[in-house]
């Protein structure tokens, strides 16, 4: 019997277009099946792949059609200069997060008079704010950690993936929840501290996107029935250790700011304010201690 030859990768892109695909996600299949850059693909889309690429290719297609996400699919996703592993373990990085990231690297500068600047990036998932901090900031040792024993392994394996030895060098894990990670030795030393810890609602729950709620872990989602369950957490426990002068740095949920404030002026903060994300909306704290 005579099999039908395989689809030229043009024809299979074609296909997979009229599956309700976006020309994006199909893309990025192709080249990550191909192992092919976008514009070595679209030189080669008269070629045929192999057989075990077609197949990979459909069951990718496939799994996307049934809502993984696309990164989960591919085993990774870019994060500003990181190209990061991701499974379902950890929370996909947000572009927020990019931004949040921003902010910290320059909160880190204003304390470059110091020898060595102590940076706490709280449940750190995936590592892409601590590992991030770790190759773009100067003079830092960055302490990462994460409740999740999964998501520390996650973090562990992209320090190792997009680090040098050198930058491996300045970061370290900790295994616990919240600041119940650190030794007691540590209090009062951290210069920056940064989170992006769940702060999802009961009601944002409820109206979250399918694709995320069956996918992500919950645990790196929900904050509690009000969303800021674990932003108070950090916040009333951060003058136990943070240094003087000490920068409390947070992403929150939009509604969440008037909340956050006036619980960081309540912890003892001289000051605080919310910033804005790329989209215009509420979407950080930075809160100083001074003394």
């Amino acid at each position: 019997m005579k099999t039908s030859p395989i689809p030229s990768w043009k024809n299979l892109i074609s296909k997979a277009q009229d599956l309700d695909l976006s020309s994006h996600e199909i893309v990025h299949i192709s080249c990550f099946v191909a192992n092919l850059s976008k514009p070595a693909l679209f030189l080669a889309l008269e070629d045929r792949p192999t057989y075990s690429q077609y197949l990979e290719f459909v069951s990718l297609v496939e799994r996307r059609l049934k809502g993984e996400p696309l990164q989960y699919l591919l085993s990774s996703w870019t994060f500003r200069s990181l190209d990061l592993y991701l499974d379902s373990r950890v929370l996909i990085p947000r572009p927020e997060t990019e931004t949040l990231v921003e902010l910290a690297i320059s909160e880190i500068k204003k304390y470059s008079h110091l020898k060595l600047v102590k940076v706490a990036d709280l449940g750190t998932g995936s590592g892409a704010i601590a590992l991030s901090v770790a190759k773009e900031a100067e003079n830092v040792k960055v302490f990462a950690t994460d409740v999740s024993l999964d998501a520390l392994e996650v973090a562990k394996l992209n320090s190792g993936r997009v680090l040098s030895q050198k930058e491996q060098n300045k970061i370290s894990f900790y295994s616990g929840s919240w600041w119940e990670a650190f030794p007691g030795e540590l209090e009062h030393s951290f210069d920056v501290v940064i989170s992006n810890p769940p702060y999802l609602s009961q009601l944002d729950m409820e109206t979250i996107e399918e694709q995320v709620l069956d996918w992500e872990p919950r645990s790196a989602l929900y904050g509690g029935d009000f969303g800021t369950r674990d932003l108070d957490t950090i916040i009333s426990n951060s003058p136990r250790w943070l240094s003087r002068p000490g920068s409390l740095l947070l992403e929150i949920g939009i509604t969440q700011g008037d909340h956050i404030k006036e619980l960081v002026f309540k912890n003892g903060f001289d000051s605080a304010e919310i910033i804005f994300d790329l989209t215009n909306r509420p979407r950080f704290c930075l809160a100083r201690m001074s003394s």
